[in-house]
């Protein structure tokens, strides 16, 4: 599996040109750790996801505002594109860091452009 970070915007005016501000708040209330399981071996994504988003929340980074994961929102294009699994983490400062799957490779699969953004539902 290879997730692609980017980040998505830093606070609303910021030109990256000075030291950055540390903004904090409330963290996002703890949830229940999750618990990685393969399945006829194989790990499903959505998993894996739940597994990264609660480790991010459990941490209780005070810088740490929200954290949206992108199996549970409502809509699943609304940053006009659509990944299957991922999140984004929006911070106090009003920055946003978005994760997504760029490949999920089964065994001996190399990455390619015909293996690139083709994301299984489970490796």
């Amino acid at each position: 599996m290879y997730w692609q970070t980017v980040v998505g915007g830093g606070p609303k005016g910021d030109t990256f040109d000075r030291p950055e501000e540390i903004v904090e708040g409330d963290p996002p209330a703890p949830v229940a750790p999750v618990e990685l399981t393969m399945t006829d071996g194989k790990l499903r994504m959505s998993d894996l996801e739940a597994w990264l988003t609660a480790l991010v929340i459990n941490a209780q980074s005070r810088e740490l505002a929200s954290v949206e994961r992108f199996t549970t929102r409502p809509a699943k294009s609304n940053m006009g594109f659509s990944h299957q699994f991922g999140y984004t983490l929006k911070w106090h400062d009003g920055s946003s860091t978005t994760s997504f799957l760029r490949y999920t490779l089964a065994p001996g699969e190399r990455r390619s452009e015909s293996t690139e953004w083709r994301i299984k539902e489970a490796v």
